[in-house]
């Protein structure tokens, strides 16, 4: 259900983002833009801009933050190698939960993959605004944040864990939350590529769960 209702709020505010270029009705443009995940992406926006725009200081305090060091090891988790060393750890303990969750990092990665290339959405640090898509005219890194790569591989893997060891689910569901948040925090993407991101992770965790049976291992 957290992943239907996750690409549900990202529709949402999608549809606010190309209501006004796309021949939607007032109205539905209107709703979308109540959502948490519009507001969100709206209140994002007020407050970032582009790297030239920061005004001095600005790095000193951020190197002051103390959430800043476990935001950053909680991206450094989500990221690819930290998720591979995770399934590895997995794989001494238990094979085929190791297997489901490599089965779900992959799938959602390939898929998430393929959203960027095509939708080009610009990050926060390009200063665009969140609703401006290049399409697949720009590769850069910049133009790469729809949706959350980190988020969707952490909620799969640690979703996929979850469901074999339910016992722990609460705990490897909080670790793909954090993130997800810690990609926000970091300004490296919009609310709403993280929701897009949670939606994909939770339906290849729960594909992933299905193809192996289903049945916990603890």
């Amino acid at each position: 259900m957290s992943g239907v209702l996750a690409i549900a709020l990202y529709t949402a505010a999608m549809l606010h983002a190309g209501g006004a270029g796309s021949g939607l009705p007032e109205m539905a443009a209107s709703l979308a833009a109540t959502t948490p995940v519009a507001r969100a992406d709206a209140y994002l926006a007020g407050m970032a801009g582009g790297p030239a725009d920061e005004p001095a200081g600005t790095s000193a305090r951020r190197a002051e933050d103390p959430l800043r060091r476990p935001m950053e090891l909680a991206t450094a988790l989500g990221s690819g190698g930290g998720l591979a060393a995770v399934v590895g750890v997995t794989a001494l303990v238990d094979p085929g939960a190791a297997l489901s969750a490599a089965e779900a990092g992959v799938g959602t990665g390939l898929v998430t993959l393929a959203h960027k290339t095509v939708l080009g959405r610009a990050r926060p640090p390009a200063g665009a605004g969140p609703y401006t898509m290049t399409g697949p005219l720009s590769l850069e890194d910049l133009y790469q944040s729809l949706p959350s790569g980190h988020t969707s591989g952490a909620t799969a893997v640690f979703g996929a864990l979850g469901r074999a060891f339910p016992s722990a689910a609460p705990a490897l569901e909080a670790v793909g939350v954090l993130v997800g948040l810690s990609r926000v925090y970091l300004g490296l993407h919009w609310p709403s590529d993280v929701a897009a991101g949670r939606g994909l992770g939770t339906w290849w965790a729960e594909a992933a769960a299905d193809n192996r049976g289903g049945a916990p291992v603890r």
